[in-house]
């Protein structure tokens, strides 16, 4: 499994090779890096020594210059070798994935491999045994582990024994340069003088060595002109003979300066949009002058490329300061054309393109970095969980302001998770405040904001403030992402209603037809089966409960049901949150066995897969029980409140509002039991503690203090009843 062809013009190096031979021979000895200067011959010295050893042992190749890299080789070998069974969702399949790797390197089925880590040079990555890649390095003795790196400090934290590859000798450096120019015969005196003053003008870098003699050659059989140490002493006459001979060449090269150097899809460059590339023939005929001149290697059958980082270190410099914001500006543009929306179905071009969009989002700003970030978001935020967008910044190396923001998400996620929404709205509102300031209001990370403050607002019962805050986040949101994206159909969906809740039942309808519109697009281009069509029907489905359009909504949730448990089967955690929603229809309409059949089918499946503690159980366990309710099975409705009732004190807290709200519907019951005395004490103590929390007009403080009233005047405290009711 070595992505690379073996270099037949290999040459030198023997004492290293004989050094690397003689310590994974060693017992006891499993771990060696091979340590040096970029461009000084690392990664030909594994591939040689790979294709020695290829017939007696199994060979891994793995880049390791990042994690995202670091994952989809390891991807692959899972793959190839059949290792490892896909989870059911996305982020334990990426981790079951790179422990199975792992523990099959560890196991006997694998054999006796050599592991080969290329371009180990990033600290962090391995600077403990829980870093990203070091934790997934198999342990033991089993095996034998070479990494190729620039950092000292990765090889003596990872335990290996260290080799040291220098620049090449004066010997080395001039048979490399001849071997490849094809030059078997020994050259004339003035000659070998030529070769060594190259040599040695090029610092003894074996990769600036091979590019001199690429573009040697090619004037040769092209000019039969004389070698001269002006024309071969720098890349730059090199990218000056290729502008003139293959602009379309040139053009792949500037563009590619400016993405990831490794993996880069021949897809990406044929589908750039770059003059000519369309033409395969052209297109061919440009990578191979590359690939000629060595300033790109092919990788895994030509499907991928990869340009050195030398060659891409002297492309930033060759580039005049409106050459390199005009070719930034193109591979932005390059990368956001092709990234797709995220969907499971476009996972693997969302993985292969991830590490350009990082790259090209590093510096630049504007519209289309913004749209492309939020896509980033979005697959980050599926594979890897939610904090998406601070771990866009880390992989940008933009640690400072990733532990800033993902700071102030962590902390108003807690605020808002306890129910302290008041606490919440104040640092929504200085975050708002600060990245209006240092970013713009139209910013993916600003209009984030602003939507989780209107969030707030509207569990505090601020309606009209929530209504503002919606509406500027709706703006944003179509303008930055499009009427389609599904951050922009939920921010829809939670504007109607809280106009609903305003009794602007008017305006809320008008806010469906974009749902509507979007639906009916979908299932045109789509088709009715595609998650984000499924997505969008659910969507206007909740909108329409929340309009109290009940009998439209149940059909809508019966349609996204019935396709969900076709395409997902009936326990994937979007099939279930369908049938809680068809439940909770069939209860607003009063079918309450069909309700109750449902919401058991909801509960004993989120139970078993999920656990009793987690949010959605309870939710299902909640729903459970007032059908119970519904249905004048009052026992067995404060059964499971009581169950939900402790389950949320002993989480949450005695004042979170899913306490409460779990308070309240028991005291309802025990009112229904006749225990008035009983509900009347969960009644005061929910109320004291909602008005604390939500203030003494949120609706749902009236609620409670409404459900007080009646049981106060049901045992014949009528004054006290009724000035209650004036309350509310």
């Amino acid at each position: 499994m070595v992505p690379y062809s073996r270099n037949g013009r290999f040459v030198g190096r023997e004492s290293i090779l004989e050094s690397l031979e003689e310590q994974v021979g060693c017992s006891g000895l499993n771990r060696i890096a091979l340590h040096g200067l970029g461009g000084s011959g690392k990664t030909q010295i594994a591939l040689e020594y790979a294709y020695r050893r290829k017939d007696t042992r199994h060979i891994f190749w793995v880049h390791a210059s990042s994690f995202p890299k670091f994952r989809e080789d390891y991807a692959r070998i899972s793959r190839e070798a059949k290792i490892s069974v896909p989870s059911p969702t996305p982020r334990e399949n990426q981790e079951e994935i790179l422990r199975d790797v792992k523990l099959w390197f560890e196991g006997d089925a694998s054999g006796d491999w050599i592991l080969l880590l290329d371009n180990a040079d990033n600290v962090v990555d391995f600077e403990s045994n829980n870093s990203e890649i070091s934790k997934f390095l198999p342990q033991g003795a089993k095996g034998t582990i070479i990494l190729t790196t620039r950092s000292l400090c990765v090889a003596e934290r990872e335990g290996c024994d260290v080799i040291e590859v220098g620049k090449v000798s004066d010997v080395e450096g001039q048979e490399l340069f001849l071997r490849q120019l094809r030059i078997s015969d020994n050259p004339q005196t003035g000659d070998k003088q030529a070769v060594a003053n190259l040599v040695g003008f090029l610092g003894h870098l074996p990769l600036a060595i091979t590019g001199a003699a690429a573009f040697m050659l090619e004037t040769i059989l092209a000019r039969e002109a004389d070698m001269t140490e002006s024309i071969l002493s720098t890349f730059f006459i090199t990218f000056d003979r290729i502008i003139l001979q293959t602009p379309m060449a040139a053009n792949i090269l500037r563009l590619i300066a400016f993405l990831d150097r490794q993996n880069i899809p021949e897809d990406l460059i044929a589908q750039s949009g770059l003059e000519g590339v369309s033409d395969s023939l052209d297109f061919r005929r440009a990578m191979g002058t590359l690939l000629g001149f060595s300033l790109v290697t092919r990788e895994r059958d030509g499907e991928v490329y990869e340009l050195h980082r030398l060659v891409q270190l002297s492309m930033h410099v060759y580039l005049s300061p409106r050459e390199t914001s005009e070719w930034k500006g193109r591979a932005v543009e390059v990368v956001s054309k092709l990234y797709p929306e995220y969907s499971h179905g476009v996972r693997h071009v969302c993985a292969a393109y991830l590490p350009h969009a990082l790259t090209v989002m590093a510096d630049s700003a504007g519209p289309m970095v913004d749209e492309l970030h939020c896509r980033v978001a979005s697959h980050l935020e599926d594979t890897v969980g939610s904090q998406n967008l601070g771990s866009v910044l880390c992989e940008l190396g933009r640690y400072g302001e990733a532990e800033e923001m993902l700071r102030h998400v962590m902390e108003t996620w807690a605020l808002t998770s306890l129910g302290r929404f008041e606490e919440a709205e104040n640092l929504y509102r200085k975050v708002q405040d600060g990245q209006q300031r240092s970013l713009r209001p139209e910013h993916p990370h600003t209009l984030t904001s602003t939507n989780n403050l209107a969030t707030v607002l509207d569990k505090q019962g601020k309606c009209s403030e929530a209504e503002e805050q919606y509406r500027r986040a709706l703006e944003g949101f179509e303008n930055a992402l499009g009427p389609e994206h599904p951050t922009t159909l939920s921010t829809v969906k939670n504007l109607a209603s809280v106009l609903t809740g305003l009794g602007q039942y008017q305006e809320a309808m008008k806010m469906l037809w974009p749902l509507r519109s979007v639906l009916g697009l979908r299932v045109e281009l789509l088709g009715l089966e595609h998650p984000d069509t499924l997505d969008t029907l659910s969507y206007l489905a909740l909108a329409l409960t929340e309009l109290e359009n009940y009998g439209e909504a149940k059909e809508m949730s019966k349609c996204a049901l019935i396709l969900r448990e076709k395409t997902l089967g009936p326990e994937h955690p979007h099939t279930l949150a369908s049938v809680n929603n068809l439940a909770n229809l069939h209860s607003h309409l009063g079918n309450h066995q069909e309700a109750k059949s449902l919401n058991i089918q909801a509960f004993l499946a989120r139970e078993t897969h999920l656990g009793p503690h987690h949010p959605d159980t309870l939710i299902s366990m909640g729903n459970l029980a007032r059908c119970y309710f519904d249905l004048g099975e009052h026992a067995t409705a404060e059964y499971l409140q009581r169950q939900a009732l402790s389950i949320n004190t002993e989480l949450l807290g005695e004042e979170h509002p899913d306490t409460l709200t779990s308070m309240n519907n028991l005291g309802a019951t025990l009112h229904k039991l006749k225990r008035p005395s009983s509900a009347e004490g969960l009644y005061r103590k929910t109320l004291s503690a909602r008005e604390e929390l939500l203030g003494p007009e949120h609706p749902d403080t009236l609620v409670t203090l409404q459900n007080l009233a009646y049981v106060v005047g049901g045992v014949g405290r009528h004054g006290d009843s009724v000035a209650m009711l004036a309350r509310a």
